[in-house]
């Protein structure tokens, strides 16, 4: 049941790195606050996360957790189908400072006037929209296939701006200038309430830092049912640790 979680999962925790600024035209695409700054794009930079993952393995009816790496690293482009240029994520992973990278996934960002897109095994996902303001409200997944139930809990989703032009305290570094994206607060019924009855639960948003890109990440999704008596699904949170 996880085999398509893990798909928007880490495509949440894609992120543009540093700003490369720009002289303002007479009609600015990028009108208020810049796109370009609160996910920026530039080869050769990098982000690093510590990522806190909860696993509910309805097989064996338990739940356990781990902590792990993400290193982000813009390393290619090339000109997409739509003719706009898109940037190449190499995703590496490790198990702590001790450990050596190892490569893990691949995604791909393009930034336009309308917003910035993702593209991770086939899910096409807008994670930020033009104009970032405060309570803009936005469709990102209105590019995921619609009639496959392994993708039913992807539709719905209101992408909303909200703390714009505030600062975020992270775990271990802090930002003084970031914007939050809401992307997801849904839940039917509750299995520690009532256990007899079908439950699901899926909670989804990003904060995005100025000059930098993602920071910070909270992702959950789980199914209960209540034949079993389990939980299916996982939950993520990311830390940005480091960038250059």
């Amino acid at each position: 049941m996880l085999r398509k979680i893990f798909p928007l999962v880490i495509g949440v925790f894609t992120i543009g790195l540093l700003f490369n600024s720009c002289k303002k035209e007479t009609q600015d695409p990028f009108e208020g606050i810049k796109l370009q700054a609160y996910y920026p794009l530039e080869i050769g930079h990098s982000i690093t996360y510590d990522v806190d993952s909860t696993f509910y393995d309805d097989f064996n009816c338990i739940k356990y957790t781990r902590r792990t790496q993400l290193l982000y690293t813009i390393e290619d482009t090339f000109t997409n189908n739509e003719g706009n240029l898109s940037y190449i994520t190499v995703v590496r992973t490790r198990a702590d400072e001790t450990k050596f990278w190892e490569p893990s996934d691949v995604f791909y960002v393009t930034r336009t006037s309308s917003g910035v897109t993702t593209v991770q095994q086939n899910l096409t996902i807008m994670k930020l929209a033009n104009p970032m303001d405060e309570g803009f409200v936005w469709d990102g997944n209105s590019r995921v296939p619609a009639g496959d139930q392994d993708y039913d809990y992807y539709q719905g989703w209101d992408y909303t701006y909200t703390k714009a032009d505030q600062p975020f305290t992270g775990e271990k570094v802090n930002f003084d200038r970031t914007i939050t994206v809401e992307e997801r607060d849904h839940s039917i019924n509750n299995p520690d309430l009532d256990p007899a009855l079908y439950a699901e639960r899926t909670t989804s948003s990003a904060v995005y830092a100025y000059g930098i890109g993602m920071v910070h990440n909270e992702f959950t999704h789980w199914v209960y049912d209540p034949v079993i008596g389990c939980r299916a699904g996982i939950g993520i949170e990311m830390h940005a640790i480091e960038y250059k």
